[in-house]
């Protein structure tokens, strides 16, 4: 079972655009809608509510639009791909503005990161009423999207700025029931819907465009302008946008176009910005500058975020971030004063909580400032991510932080490239990893926490017991991902330095001897498992008192140890002292999963098996609303189902349990994992208690095959499960 590191998301205009020549064939059409009229675009019904407003100053597309139409009559997903700026979004809303009463619901879902997906997931479900807790939303929400999505139908759902197919794997399968629009700027989505390319505009829409957007007549000008700026929607809106505040011309405008020199994107090997959008950005930019230089501060920080879900309320934080006497340049109004600057001139959008950035506008930001302003703001993007650490999550919910990720990965990128404060930006790694391992995803804390590790050992040297914590949490991974051999020496490394820290963690010391008994017994090396396993007990003891539950718990994992090593009397003694301690327990009166796993110990130490299984069962069903059907949690759960089932004779239970653990153990695990081998191990010895000594074999030699590849060739247990995978006839032969 795995180790529980934690120990614990009518406008008339639009009645003139051309229809398409046949009419789409939309889902159900003629069926009642079991929802309310539909949500749509900034509307609140009963249902739901979408975030994005309507384009009054949309041009153009309606070939497009009327492509889109006659896709959706294969039923199948439609992907908008085409550059950064290029208005895909935008005509995904259009889509969505001029079908509005073909649907009874319209979803919209942002997914440029895992993180702002599961979010705005998260905030569709509350709205769907599905009854999510605030605990489960950021990892359940897909399944119960997808649940939602295939018992409805009459559905638009739009997903904005996917990055590949691979994304929306858990989705897509069970959106057989409405219409899915995706927009991407990834042109690869053949696997799984319907690519249709966005262009840029005609210079024709470009010039309907700005005029419209500027409301002035001036066609040469505009036609100057749409040319030099390439047909760019992001462009041109930025040019509109630029006039319309300023209430200069077009042709003022086109004198600073002509005037500006600037190379404004250092690195153009990275993105592929047309040169256009820099223009324009760079004459809003020093109109930002001259007009608002406390906007200019907050855009700059926002350039050193993930450009999508920025939370607007770490931003407040940025007084308490700065001296006494900088206090007043950014307090709470300003910064809200300087959003909507921002946003006045389109240069992020926002909503009540968070906030978005265009990705080539960072890098065009961040260019301009001076290498030494670069580190500050750096800096500043870090203090504001870890002061939402508390300030977002006032019941200490881990979930609630997993839209975080990837503000504090950016960040902390930006600053450890730049060598702007090693310590904080190891910290931001450090979070960013343990959330990623929270979440299930091993590779990826594996590769954050490396890089957390290698920071903290420059800027650590003098607090062991801080280093300690990374290293132990990486361990955790390496042993999660099969990396037994740097796991063992992560571990050892963590005691010690936990050991020499002045104020040894007591907890801390105590996971890390539970951690090297864990890799131990992946490892086979049973002395070096009851060596660590004592000492935790001893540790225990030490910490809590000799009547804990946690040293109960430690008693009868040493049980079932010397059992295993045959050392009966031991094993016996360590039990009868678990039986007392449970005995001596108050009554748990909480419900959740933790809680429904010690009562469930409790009683099964105590002989009442059954009402133990329950106990499990329930924290199983808990730990699968919460953390979803596949985390690395529901295998330790199934573990304790299928133990307990067979205790009680029921084989058939059993089975089913153990079925779907080994499937969830290679899923999570992989097949070469110990854990997949002692899964493989426990399928073989319930198959031969069902007399089915054929598929028994075939099992025991499957675990064979994981060990061989893990252990020293002269690994007992090797011997033993070589014999038993050959029958007690020797009818296999040898490799």
């Amino acid at each position: 079972m795995p180790l529980d590191f934690f120990n614990t998301s009518s406008d008339s205009n639009w009645a003139e655009r051309a229809k398409p020549s046949e009419k789409p064939t939309f889902p159900n059409s003629g069926e009642e809608s079991p929802l309310p009229p539909p949500a749509f675009l900034g509307q609140k019904t009963g249902t739901l509510i979408l975030p994005l407003g309507r384009n009054l100053h949309f041009t153009g597309r309606s070939e497009l639009l009327d492509r889109l139409a006659s896709r959706f009559s294969r039923k199948v997903p439609v992907a908008l791909y085409g550059l950064s700026g290029i208005g895909k979004t935008q005509v995904a809303l259009e889509y969505a503005s001029l079908h509005r009463n073909n649907y009874a619901t319209i979803l919209w879902a942002q997914a440029s990161t895992p993180s702002s997906f599961l979010s705005s997931l998260g905030k569709l479900a509350i709205q769907l009423g599905l009854h999510i807790k605030d605990e489960q939303r950021q990892v359940v929400v897909i399944d119960r999207i997808a649940e939602w999505l295939q018992q409805h139908s009459n559905w638009l759902l739009v997903i904005d700025d996917a990055p590949d197919p691979g994304a929306l794997a858990r989705l897509l399968p069970h959106a057989t029931r409405g219409h899915v629009l995706i927009t991407s700027v990834n042109p690869n989505w053949n696997t799984v819907a319907q690519p249709v390319p966005v262009e840029c505009w005609t210079p024709e829409e470009s010039v309907a465009f700005l005029q419209q957007r500027t409301s002035q007549d001036a066609p040469e000008d505009a036609e100057w302008l749409a040319q030099r700026l390439g047909g760019l929607p992001l462009a041109l809106e930025q040019a509109g946008a630029y006039v319309e505040v300023t209430g200069i011309s077009l042709r003022s405008y086109c004198d600073l176009i002509r005037s500006s020199h600037q190379l404004l994107l250092r690195n153009e090997t990275s993105v592929e910005p047309s040169r256009s959008v820099g223009e324009t950005w760079a004459v809003t930019l020093k109109r930002i500058d001259e007009e608002s230089p406390r906007s200019s501060i907050v855009l700059a920080i926002l350039s050193f975020m993930a450009p999508s879900g920025i939370p607007l309320l770490a931003l407040m934080n940025l007084a308490k971030l700065t001296p006494n006497f900088m206090k007043p340049l950014v307090s709470p109004k300003v910064v809200a004063d300087s959003i909507a600057t921002l946003r006045k001139y389109s240069l992020i959008t926002a909503s009540d909580d968070v906030a978005s950035i265009h990705p080539l506008l960072q890098e065009v930001v961040r260019a301009r400032l001076p290498r030494l302003v670069q580190r500050l703001m750096s800096i500043a993007a870090m203090g504001l991510i870890l002061s939402s650490l508390s300030s977002s999550n006032p019941l200490g919910k881990v979930s609630h932080w997993f839209p975080i990720i990837p503000h504090a990965l950016t960040s902390a990128t930006h600053a450890n490239s730049l060598k702007a404060w090693p310590s904080l930006s190891s910290v931001l790694f450090f979070v960013a990893g343990a959330l990623q391992l929270e979440q299930g995803h091993f590779s990826e804390a594996q590769r954050t926490l490396e890089t957390a590790v290698r920071l903290a050992r420059m800027s650590y040297r003098k607090k062991p017991g801080l280093l300690g914590t990374f290293l132990a949490t990486l361990a955790f991974v390496e042993l999660s991902v099969g990396n037994l051999s740097l796991a063992y020496s992560r571990a050892e490394e963590a005691l010690s330095l936990h050991r020499a820290d002045k104020t040894p963690p007591a907890e801390q010391i105590l996971q890390d001897l539970r951690l090297l008994a864990l890799t131990a017994q992946f490892s086979g090396d049973l002395d070096s498992e009851l060596k660590y396993a004592e000492q935790a007990l001893a540790a225990a003891e030490s910490m809590y008192g000799s009547s804990h539950a946690e040293v109960g718990s430690l008693c009868d994992s040493l049980a079932n140890l010397y059992g295993t090593m045959g050392r009966q009397i031991q094993a016996a003694a360590h039990a009868d002292r678990a039986k007392q301690i449970y005995a001596s327990l108050p009554p748990q009166t909480r419900e959740d999963a933790d809680a429904l796993r010690q009562q469930a110990r409790a009683m099964a130490a105590l002989g009442d098996l059954a009402a133990a299984k329950t106990k499990h069962e329930r924290a199983l069903a808990l730990d699968r609303a919460l953390l979803g059907h596949t985390h690395y949690r529901v295998v330790g759960g199934l573990e304790d189902v299928r133990r307990l089932s067979q205790k009680l004779g029921d084989m058939t239970g059993a089975w089913g349990a153990l079925e779907e653990e080994l499937m969830l153990v290679e899923q999570v695990y992989g097949a070469h994992h110990p854990l997949y081998g002692f899964t493989l191990e426990s399928a073989a010895k319930l198959q031969q208690t069902l007399g089915n000594h054929t598929l028994a074999r075939d099992f025991f030699a499957r675990a064979l095959a994981v060990f061989q590849k893990l252990w020293r060739p002269d690994h007992p247990h090797l011997k033993e499960l070589f014999d038993l995978s050959h029958g007690p006839d020797g009818d296999r032969q040898a490799d």
